[in-house]
């Protein structure tokens, strides 16, 4: 399993946030909204460990536990009739999922909510 921050992806959630900024870990800076769209893959493509170490280096900087919003992929097969969300034994080991977000009625993302905590 490979992972890639997506700030882009999430923007319907950022909205709801109310103009509160998220991490954008390429820039090392928290931003309102996505603005590198010139700039083709953005976000290299991790490894679980790779993962784990910048969501390590994110909870020091910001003191503690924090919430994950993750985009689910669509079905790689055809016949599946919901998107992939990974297990948790390939997450990294410090998220714990919360919650599926309910599917859009329109055309749209889907999403989980995670709990990132060192207690874990």
């Amino acid at each position: 399993t490979t992972f890639r921050w997506a700030v882009d992806a999430i923007q319907p959630v950022m909205v709801e946030l109310g103009n509160r900024p998220i991490y954008d870990p390429v820039a090392s800076a928290y931003e309102p909204f996505f603005s590198h769209y010139n700039v083709n893959d953005y976000f290299p493509v991790m490894s679980k460990t790779a993962v784990d170490s910048r969501l390590r280096a994110i909870a020091t900087e910001v003191g503690g536990r924090f919430v994950v919003v993750a985009y689910r992929r669509p079905p790689v097969e055809s016949g599946d009739a919901q998107p992939r969300t990974p297990s948790q034994n390939e997450l990294p080991d410090r998220l714990m999922k919360l919650t599926d977000l309910q599917p859009p009625f329109d055309y749209g993302e889907d999403y989980s909510l995670y709990l990132y905590s060192e207690d874990r």
